[in-house]
C-alpha cells in the first residue's frame, strides 16, 4: 500500500527538506542504503533502520514535524544554547 504524505509535503516539503530541519537542531541526520535495509543515521550512529522505503521517509516527516511547528525565534534560541550556531 503505498502511503500519501499530503499534508507534511506540502509543509515540510521532500523528505530532503525534512532532513535539513531536523539537522538546524544538530542531529546530523542522513540516509544510506544497506544491503536489505535504509538506515537513518544521526552523524555516525543509526538511530532507525527498514526495508521499506515508506517507513524511513515517515519516520524523517515525523522528526520533521515535530519540529516544523516550532516559530523561528525558538529554533534560534535552542541553537544558540547547544552552540550550534
Amino acid at each position: 500500500m503505498t502511503q500519501k504524505l499530503h499534508y507534511l509535503e506540502s509543509h515540510i516539503g521532500s523528505m530532503e527538506q525534512g532532513i535539513e530541519l531536523i539537522n538546524l537542531l544538530g542531529w546530523n541526520i542522513s540516509t544510506k542504503d544497506g544491503a536489505d535495509s535504509t538506515f537513518v543515521l544521526a552523524g555516525d550512529q543509526p538511530i532507525f533502520a527498514s526495508d521499506s522505503q515508506e517507513q524511513v521517509t515517515s519516520f524523517i516527516y515525523g522528526m520533521a514535524l515535530a519540529y516544523s511547528i516550532l516559530p523561528n525565534e525558538v529554533i534560534h534560541k535552542l541553537r544558540k544554547e547547544v552552540n550550534i550556531d
